[in-house]
This record gives C-alpha cells, sequence and structure tokens, in this order.
C-alpha cells in the first residue's frame, strides 16, 4: 500500500506493503495525518523524497492548517513547521519570607 502522502510513483526495489503496520497503527490510534500531498519534498539529495510524516491525535489537530515544509534550509533535509499557538507558562517568581 502506496501512501499519496509520500510523493509521485517511484519504481524501487522495496515491497509496496512494507507501510501497512504504519497504516494500522494510525487507525488504530486514531491519529490524523497532517502532510501536504503537494507540500515540497522533505529531503532532496540525488532525487526527493517526501519520507517525514506528521501525525497528531485530534487533540492537537486545530493546529493542522499552520503545517508546511521549509526549504532553503543549508541542508539537504527540509524542515517541517507548525505552530500549536501560544504557549501558557507562568513566570515563576521566587518568594522569600523575610523577618
Amino acid at each position: 500500500m502506496r501512501q499519496k502522502l509520500r510523493g509521485p510513483e517511484v519504481r524501487d526495489h522495496r515491497n509496496n506493503e512494507e507501510g501497512i503496520p504504519f497504516a494500522d497503527f494510525l487507525l488504530e490510534t486514531r491519529q490524523n495525518v497532517w502532510n501536504d500531498p503537494s507540500a515540497p519534498p522533505m529531503f532532496v539529495h540525488n532525487g526527493r523524497a517526501w519520507i517525514d510524516v506528521t501525525v497528531a491525535s485530534d487533540d492537537l489537530d486545530y493546529a493542522a492548517h499552520s503545517w508546511q515544509v521549509l526549504t532553503g534550509t543549508l541542508s539537504d533535509h527540509n524542515y517541517i513547521s507548525f505552530d500549536l499557538g501560544k504557549a501558557n507558562v507562568a513566570e515563576r517568581v521566587p518568594k522569600f519570607r523575610l523577618h
């Protein structure tokens, strides 16, 4: 089972059924795939590959619209970026008891 998210169909030596355990995991755990099939490849070196898959639960699916591949990274691997929103982190101010 070759997923369209991996990119265009290419002939290779691998078994076309190799992704089934991963697909089964996604279905069993109800994960959502964020990858955009029209996005640039994640890996570019003597070819192009869409090898990275971003998955998330329903709790984080609100951020799927921000998923993108960033090119021009000075590496043969492009970056994957997404925004989960502002972190709700309170600054901890030390308190001292003065007598």
